[in-house]
């Protein structure tokens, strides 16, 4: 099997192509010069930096993964090289392969030509520009046909056929009854040797690959080529988000859910720019100083409408105050009106430069409004639609959501669409990501003129419920004699009133206008800033519920002796809750190397986490020693907690994706995939070993794919991230002073009474300690007894037997006949005899008299129905959604609860099927992201009247009610894309581009 790895680019369509043209290029040029023809290839000069290394060039040619250009050939020279080969004896031969990436090749600048030609103004000099080389490789390819491999079709597959030719196509019912969909092979499965897929196809690692020199026509057509090829991903990356957010206002999917995917949308589309940027070879015309990488898609858009001398009033579409109302589906594809709105909105800054937060203005800050007369009228119409929803959308939030990125900058975590406003304040520019941002914004107050987005009261119900459980954890510790870690408690008060002011309080508001004088908070308009602020809202209160954990022990104490209870008394309770805690912090990790099977593994396993050296515990050891650095294993976060946790760290946009980065990599890789299928019970199947999913194209590029694997690990998750580790940490705490005033009792013989320096919290590790050496001694203590070896019966069995005579009640009484037996037994070396009549001498039975208490605690603690209380709060949660749906899945209950449970867990199981129709509500699924599609278009389109209308685009309805009802009705016939392609191996060094990721800081100003 492969190893998974994610390819270097996220630009994977243009990248995909330049590997082709150059695979193809070597092939004719080795071809060719093979029959002679030399005259006209070009052989690139070496660099000085080549020449200096040429000692190391067998070192970096293993390292390399691509085969570099060896030769530069004209495009000219194409169908010469093929009437070349043509005549060279003994025939050559085109593998099919060769002949499939030829033809992938021509598909792709064909569709460029094709879409560019029905999307641009009536040009037959464009149209022939950009059809050129596409015409040049097919006449090539067409002189090559009596060099075609023959390949053999399969007798089935011809029977097959004929039988569909002969089957006429019933009738279409409704738009996804002939959805046409791929059969695509997992990455994994094209990459081994003996596959026989050819739709797939790859050049051999060992083939030649030579540079096509393009002339000055060619090199713009290339060029436009690359805009288009990276505007579709980024198309298909909005497509995906606007699908999770219908999905959340559909109640499918969880808020922090959708806010982390339009966040690393962001992110991806925005390295994805910059390696665009460093990749794209600019003709002469378009330097990178006057033609920024944000305004690139407008060089395609202005070849789209009508020429200003065409119309009426002369007009130039590259003047900032100028916009163009376009109502055409290429307007959407090419982020024209977000770009060019932000642009308008950052003339209005030069003129009108903002209020930045300072000392001096006490944070006060203001943004200048948009004001309608700056905005060119809509009297340049294209295809007669004025659609001018999207701008008047967009002249009333832009100054909004400005003003709240400078309100909240510094004060909470920033999400990226209030990071793109901020942006556009600090750095006056707007590349791609930053238009990207503002249209997801667009979509989203779409989506929510047919379903309520409840992004803002979901805000609140969060902090309602974090804040009762501050409340409870507050009188806990008020109320328990003894306060351990105040600081702890003092920064959750001071951390959940922050949060309350912008969340409850007027600070974060602005005046409705219909109703005078009622503020209305100004997030409400921002669902994704709502969902990252609850995000963080929880995720602090799962750091700082670890922190506590970490810094009591209590919990990670318990955790070692709850394990070895279940080691020596098998028969005990099962704690439901605690099994859960075992598996989000990993068994390996918890107990260094997995759960232990016996009590001497316990005890060691305990000893090491708790920072005692290894060397300690081996036979000839004179005592404990720690190591250098001794501290107690620390619980950490989840995963996908713990990098958002470091992403949202720093303040830094590279710092932000460099984390997104490492996010990419963990997603793909296989430790990770196989955690989630043996701790989270989430039945993800590896690609190899699922068979070829129907999907769509757009849903098989990579950003597209590393979206839907942070979805469904962000979901997987959910038992790691809403784990209530302070109500964990009270319920032990309890536990621990019930141990302490058992061990006192069972040692002193009386009720000694609790003081604050004897509280049994600050001294979890040494209770632990004290447990773990009894039951061990007792464990020696049988096995010495049960001993066969005479000198070990003489040294220790009468110590070994006085300390078991004070532990039964039958030898207390010396004179009785009993205890004068033993005292015979003892001498002939039989004390196990008379003992074992009285006591069982297994060797857990003395071991677990030492658990006994913690045992008895357990089981009342399971018999109160408390033993499971934080997997009941993880439930209610779940809801009808598919976050953390997996956790109660049966054979993940079985797991926690125990065999034979299956009436503890009956009222919160959810059954296979029920989690089967979640896992297909996701926007992976082909129907659910076609039907997204579907309704950005007809929103697209419900503004005009014109040709482009929705009058006259062929929906059989006008309603969206009409197209949700199709879309529920074959809502679970679509195949999810998942755990397909491939992992991250390497990163790549990128560099920072100013333009694209701005001058860093609050105050950054130009």
């Amino acid at each position: 099997m492969a190893k998974p790895s994610l390819p270097p680019s996220m630009v994977s369509a243009y990248k995909q192509y330049k590997q082709d043209t150059e695979t193809v290029a070597g092939w004719l040029a080795e071809k060719s010069a093979q029959a002679g023809y030399a005259s006209n290839i070009k052989q690139p000069r070496p660099e000085a930096k080549a020449r200096r290394s040429a000692q190391g060039t067998t070192r970096k040619a293993q390292r390399s993964k691509t085969m570099k250009p060896v030769c530069i050939v004209r495009t000219a020279e194409l169908v010469e090289m093929a009437k070349c080969i043509v005549k060279l004896r003994p025939k050559v031969i085109l593998s099919r392969s060769m002949q499939v990436i030829w033809e992938r090749t021509i598909r792709a600048r064909r569709e460029f030509s094709r879409w560019f030609r029905s999307k641009a103004a009536t040009n037959v000099v464009l149209d022939e520009k950009h059809s050129h080389f596409a015409s040049l490789l097919e006449l090539a390819l067409e002189t090559l046909r009596p060099c075609y491999e023959i390949v053999k079709e399969s007798k089935p597959t011809s029977q097959k056929k004929e039988t569909d030719k002969g089957t006429p196509r019933p009738p279409v019912n409704n738009i996804f009854q002939h959805l046409k969909v791929e059969d695509l092979l997992s990455d994994e499965e094209v990459d081994q040797e003996d596959t026989t897929n050819i739709t797939c196809a790859e050049a051999k690692p060992g083939s030649p690959r030579a540079q096509i020199d393009f002339d000055d026509p060619e090199a713009e057509s290339e060029f436009l080529f690359a805009i288009w090829s990276f505007m579709q991903e980024v198309f298909a990356v909005r497509t995906y988000v606007a699908s999770t957010w219908h999905l959340y206002a559909s109640g499918s999917i969880e808020l922090m859910q959708a806010a982390a995917i339009t966040n690393l949308a962001v992110d991806l589309v925005r390295k994805a720019e910059a390696e665009l940027e460093a990749s794209l070879q600019r003709p002469p015309a378009y330097p990178a100083a006057r033609y920024p990488t944000g305004s690139l898609p407008f060089l395609i858009f202005k070849l789209h409408v009508v020429p200003s001398y065409q119309c009426k009033k002369a007009w130039d579409a590259d003047l900032p105050m100028v916009f163009i109302i376009c109502g055409c589906s290429i307007c959407d594809v090419l982020l024209y009106i977000p770009w060019g709105m932000a642009r308008t909105y950052i003339h209005i800054l030069k003129e009108m430069p903002p209020t930045f937060p300072s000392l001096e203005n006490e944070f006060r800050v203001r943004v200048p409004p948009f004001p309608s007369t700056r905005v060119c009228d809509p009297r340049l119409f294209h295809a007669q639609n004025p659609s001018q929803k999207a701008k008047s959308e967009l002249s009333r939030i832009l100054p909004n959501f400005s003003l709240l990125s400078l309100m909240l900058r510094g004060k909470f975590i920033e999400d990226e669409i209030l990071h793109a406003a901020r942006h556009i304040l600090e750095n006056r520019n707007c590349p791609i990501w930053v238009s990207l941002a503002l249209q997801i914004q667009l979509d989203i107050q779409r989506v929510g003129t047919i379903k309520t987005i409840r992004a803002f009261q979901d805000l609140n119900q969060a902090f309602d419920v974090i804040k009762l459980r501050v409340e409870e954890h507050q009188k806990w510790y008020e109320t328990h004699g003894v306060e351990i870690r105040w600081k702890w408690h003092d920064h959750l008060t001071r951390s959940l009133d922050g949060y309350g002011i912008w969340i409850k309080g007027k600070i974060c508001s602005k005046s409705e206008v219909n109703d005078a004088g009622v503020e209305v908070p100004l997030m409400k308009d921002f669902p994704v800033t709502c969902g990252t602020m609850k995000t963080e809202l929880h995720l602090e209160w799962h750091t700082l519920g670890l922190v506590h954990v970490n810094s009591t022990l209590q919990v990670p104490m318990l955790c070692h002796l709850y394990n070895a209870l279940r080691i020596v008394a098998p028969q005990s309770p099962v704690w439901p809750d605690m099994e859960l805690v075992i598996r989000n912090q990993n068994p390996e990790k918890i107990f260094v190397g997995g759960r232990p099977e016996t009590l001497g593994q316990a005890r060691n396993r305990f000893l090491l986490s708790s920072g005692v050296s290894i060397t300690s515990l081996a036979k000839d050891s004179r005592g404990f020693r720690f190591r250098k650095n001794p501290a107690v294993r620390p619980y950490e976060q989840s995963p996908i907690a713990k990098n958002l946790f470091v992403r949202w760290q720093g303040q830094e946009t590279r710092k932000i994706d460099e984390a997104a980065h490492r996010l990419q990599e963990h997603l793909f890789s296989r430790q990770y995939f196989e955690d989630l299928e043996r701790h989270y019970y989430v039945a993800a199947g590896s690609p190899a070993q699922t068979p070829p999913q129907r999907t769509l194209s757009t849903l098989r590029t990579k950003m597209v794919r590393t979206l839907g694997r942070l979805s469904d690990s962000f979901a997987a998750e959910m038992p790691g991230l809403m784990f209530d580790y302070f109500s964990m940490e009270r319920r032990c705490s309890a536990a621990f002073e019930h141990l302490a005033h058992a061990i006192w009792v069972m040692a002193d013989g009386g009720v000694p009474s609790v003081t604050p320096v004897d509280h049994p919290a600050a001294n979890a590790l040494g209770l632990t300690i004290d447990i773990f050496n009894e039951a061990f001694s007792l464990q020696m203590m049988i096995c010495c007894l049960e001993s066969q070896k005479r000198t070990v019966n003489r040294a220790q069995r009468p110590a070994a037997a006085k300390r078991l005579k004070s532990m039964l009640p039958q030898f207390q009484n010396e004179s009785g006949q009993v205890y004068l037996n033993a005292l015979t037994h003892l001498r002939n070396g039989r004390i196990g005899e008379v003992l074992g009549k009285c006591a069982g001498l297994s060797e857990n039975a003395a071991a677990a008299r030492a658990f006994g208490p913690l045992s008895k605690w357990i089981e009342n603690l399971v018999n109160e129905q408390k033993g499971d209380a934080e997997l009941l709060k993880l439930r209610r949660v779940v809801g009808t959604k598919d976050y953390g749906i997996c956790l109660f899945r049966p054979s993940s209950l079985e797991a926690l609860y125990g065999p034979g449970k299956e009436q503890s867990w009956g009222s919160i199981v959810v059954a296979e099927s029920v989690i089967k129709e979640a896992m297909l509500c996701r926007a992976a699924n082909p129907v659910v992201y076609l039907a997204a599609r579907l309704f950005l278009h007809q929103e697209k389109m419900t503004c005009g009247a014109g040709a482009d209308s929705y009058g006259s685009s062929g929906l059989k309805a006008g309603d969206v009610k009409d197209l949700e009802r199709e879309m529920t009705e074959y809502w679970f016939k679509g195949n999810p894309n998942t755990w397909e392609g491939h992992g991250q191996s390497q990163k790549e060094d990128w560099e920072k581009w100013e333009g694209i990721y701005g001058r860093e800081g609050r105050l950054a100003r130009k």
